[in-house]
């Protein structure tokens, strides 16, 4: 028995005794609960525990934790608009992906009716491999509405580089001023 008082009434049963007893060194845990419930300051040997505490659809063990870390931040506010444009921007956002989600009615000429289409814009590095581009269809997928079907992905590559312009431009007269002296 811990040496702290105890709340329980003398009639308590064993149970209730054994649950006192194990939660009497709950502050001798080194993590805070309330950091273990923040994506931010969640150990990252924990994050998965924490993705199946927040009900996610996808988790993915390669991922970076950059990405764990973001996909645990947006998964109550994807799950409060699920079925909706903001919540499939939102989870596709998460991955570290710039995607834009382009609908039937934004097409020209318009598509069929509740399709849509997603437009991967990579950088030089690419998506990179087979595994990240399942992950953002099956993102999608489980974010969308129900009504809608997905008709594919346009990856756009991206390429940045530097110029440099330079010029040099000479132009002018000469113009000499005679003063005639003061008499």
């Amino acid at each position: 028995m811990s040496d702290k008082p105890t709340l329980l009434p003398p009639n308590a049963t064993a149970q209730e005794q054994a649950i006192e007893q194990a939660t009497a060194r709950i502050e001798d845990v080194p993590v805070g609960i309330r950091d273990l419930w923040n994506p931010d300051t969640c150990p990252a040997s924990l994050l998965p525990w924490l993705a199946w505490a927040l009900s996610l659809d996808t988790w993915d063990k390669n991922w970076t934790d950059e990405v764990k870390r973001k996909v645990c931040a947006s998964a109550v506010s994807v799950h409060r608009k699920k079925g909706t444009i903001a919540a499939l921007k939102r989870a596709l956002t998460s991955l570290n992906h710039d995607v834009a989600v382009v609908e039937w009615h934004q097409e020209t000429p318009p598509a069929a009716p509740y399709t849509f289409y997603l437009e991967a814009a990579v950088d030089q590095i690419g998506i990179p491999d087979l595994s990240s581009y399942n992950t953002i269809i099956t993102v999608a997928k489980e974010a969308k509405n129900s009504r809608s079907w997905m008709t594919g992905i346009e990856v756009h590559g991206i390429t940045r580089a530097s110029q440099y312009y330079g010029a040099a431009v000479f132009s002018g007269e000469t113009i000499t001023i005679m003063a005639e002296p003061n008499t």
